[in-house]
């Protein structure tokens, strides 16, 4: 029976367990803020929490850290219910990878050896893992003991202790167990000890130092053997020597008195050192360097010298710097100390217009390119290379219209295209009105005869040789066979026409296919060609064969005149194609692209329902063109077509 629950509306929400139950489960008054999570007391309360954003907000890791603890690992405690600061350190040694769930995979293979599980840390979505409950490690196999979910996040994050972790107390095995230290293939290259304690043999393949000068109490206690390598040439007289009764070596060091004396004229000093002469000297290389006095290097010099500036130069004073100032040698100093003299030579020698030479003007054999003008003295013929030429030419010259005189412009409005007239100074330029006002012509209109539109005033006229009259109706008694002529208008029929025929945007209620042109009416063709349709011709075209091939349709005048220059913009003409698709054995054929004048460039193709027409099979389909000109060169073109199945 399922279990009957309702919703008591109070400051927060308050949801009743079980029906008639007191027990409630009490939702916050309010929202949290961003990233918060809904937690419970125990009781039924419900509150917004922050989640921790590090591992000390987590009940099972240790709250607080201690300096000593630092480059030490987190594992987990001995009893697999929490994590616990490990008295080991790591160096280097931390590895991480990373996994994802597909809901049934519980061995995962890690690309890292671990000592055991207690040195990997793992997270399923985030979620730390216990180790054996959650998982368990054998070599490198992690094996869960459920299968994490399709898509999980799983990150392993782990320390190697035989890559960096140091025991900072005693160096112990992970087990009770005889463990080597080394071995014969991979030794550690230098031991320092106090004291050695060995159950089982100690191997020492070099030399076995002691640095305890003179007579330490240092010992070395050997419980097994103590086996010794061939040690290197003996130097001094000092040596080790064995007590069998007690397994002791006591060292008696080397007497070095004949080095130490009292005078100080026989102690070592480092003009009695010599540093010898042979192959095998010794040279700087084999003094060890100081943390004072340091070796002289190119790279330290230029490392100095770039962290020096100026004012490190001992010959160099900058106190009073400022801006524009300059450094000036001060003999009395023997420094370069800062000046504010200004040098006053060549202040700007763009400004100065009019410069003042000491001397003669030497170019070194160089031009003069500037322009400008010569306003010294007269330049005397021996300087000027053509002064007999420039001599010869022509005199002053006497301005005016009379005669031998020269005629200059004496006008400020001369344009391009006036026409000249003589002044009394000069000549005037004259504009087209101007002058048909001077030539009292200022009523004659420039009007062309052909877009002349007449006049009131004219009362008689001469012979009309031709144009076309679109003025008021002439009356009959105007025409010599007035009569006449409506007469055979009305009574003609069958007019004949002798140039193209002009609509005027009327339409045409007859029409005749013409059969006798190259856009003939009845088309004979199956090619793969464009159509040519020109509209001079006909405006109905029939193709009594099966098409057997798509073709595009191309609009023209005829094949020497364009259809733009016979439609004048706002024109509307129409055409009509019987396209035969009666037995063709490839199909059902259309007609493709719509072009005018050879060019589908400024053609706008409507299809009547939005889709051009595919052709039906079995049958003559009846298209329709109506062309209208929107502009020059511009075409829209509405087609609809019919099936006659």
């Amino acid at each position: 029976m399922a279990t009957k629950s309702k919703f008591l509306a109070k400051h927060g929400l308050a949801y009743n367990t079980t029906s008639g139950s007191t027990a409630t489960i009490n939702f916050p008054a309010a929202d949290g803020t961003a990233d918060q999570l809904l937690k419970t007391d125990g009781a039924g309360n419900l509150s917004f929490t922050t989640l921790a954003q590090n591992f000390l907000g987590l009940s099972d890791t240790p709250s607080s850290f201690s300096p000593s603890d630092v480059g030490k690992t987190l594992v987990v405690n001995s009893s697999n219910d929490g994590l616990e600061i490990s008295n080991l350190t790591v160096a280097n040694s931390q590895n991480r990878q990373e996994f994802t769930g597909d809901g049934a995979t519980t061995a995962f293979t890690l690309t890292t050896t671990f000592a055991g599980a207690n040195y990997i840390m793992v997270f399923v979505d985030g979620v730390i893992q216990t180790s054996p409950t959650n998982y368990g490690l054998s070599g490198t196999t992690l094996t869960f003991t459920t299968a994490p979910q399709h898509g999980a996040d799983i990150l392993v994050f782990g320390t190697i202790p035989i890559a960096g972790i140091i025991d900072v107390g005693t160096l112990l095995p992970d087990t009770t167990n005889v463990r080597d230290l080394g071995s014969s293939s991979k030794r550690w290259d230098e031991l320092y000890v106090r004291d050695i304690n060995a159950s089982q043999n100690v191997t020492i393949s070099g030399t076995l130092n002691t640095h305890t000068i003179p007579g330490g109490t240092d010992t070395i206690v050997v419980r097994g053997g103590l086996s010794v390598g061939t040690p290197a040439s003996a130097s001094g007289s000092g040596g080790i020597a064995y007590n069998n009764s007690t397994a002791v070596f006591t060292y008696t060091p080397p007497d070095l008195s004949t080095y130490i004396q009292n005078s100080d004229t026989d102690v070592i000093k480092d003009t009695h050192i010599d540093f010898g002469t042979a192959s095998g000297q010794v040279s700087t290389d084999d003094l060890p360097e100081g943390s004072t006095n340091l070796y002289y290097t190119d790279t330290r010099v230029d490392t100095r010298i770039g962290n020096l500036g100026i004012n490190s130069l001992s010959d160099v004073d900058t106190t009073g710097v400022a801006n524009n100032s300059i450094l000036k040698y001060d003999n009395s100093s023997s420094k370069f100390v800062i000046a504010t003299d200004v040098d006053t030579g060549i202040t700007s020698v763009l400004a100065d217009t009019t410069p003042q030479l000491g001397g003669d003007l030497d170019l070194n054999e160089k031009n003069i390119t500037g322009t400008g003008t010569y306003q010294a003295g007269v330049i005397a013929d021996a300087y000027i290379s053509s002064a007999a030429t420039w001599n010869a030419k022509q005199a002053a010259l006497t301005f005016g219209i009379a005669d031998t005189n020269s005629v200059v412009i004496n006008s400020a409005t001369v344009a391009d295209d006036d026409y000249a007239k003589f002044t009394a100074t000069g000549l005037e330029g004259r504009s087209a009105t101007e002058v048909k006002t001077d030539l009292s012509l200022n009523n004659v209109e420039n009007t062309a005869i052909s877009t002349f539109a007449g006049s009131g005033n004219i009362t008689t006229v001469g012979t009309i040789g031709s144009g076309v009259w679109q003025g008021t109706a002439i009356a009959d008694a105007y025409l010599a066979s007035g009569s006449t002529f409506m007469k055979n208008l009305a009574d003609d029929t069958t007019p004949e026409l002798g140039g193209i025929l002009n609509l005027n945007r009327n339409s045409i209620l007859e029409s005749t296919i013409d059969t006798n042109s190259t856009g003939k009416g009845v088309d004979t063709s199956n090619t793969s060609t464009n159509i040519d349709f020109d509209v001079e011709n006909g405006s109905v075209k029939f193709f009594s064969v099966n098409q057997d091939h798509d073709r595009n349709l191309n609009f023209r005048g005829n094949v020497s005149t364009t259809l733009d220059s016979l439609m004048a913009t706002g024109d509307v003409m129409s055409a009509a194609i019987v396209w035969n698709n009666t037995s063709n054995s490839s199909g059902p054929h259309k007609i493709g692209n719509i072009l005018v004048d050879g060019t589908s460039s400024g053609v706008t193709t409507e299809y009547q329902g939005g889709t051009q027409p595919t052709g039906t099979a079995s049958s003559y389909d009846l298209y329709h063109f109506s062309i209208f000109k929107t502009a020059a060169s511009t075409f829209v073109v509405f087609v609809n077509s019919t099936d006659f199945s």
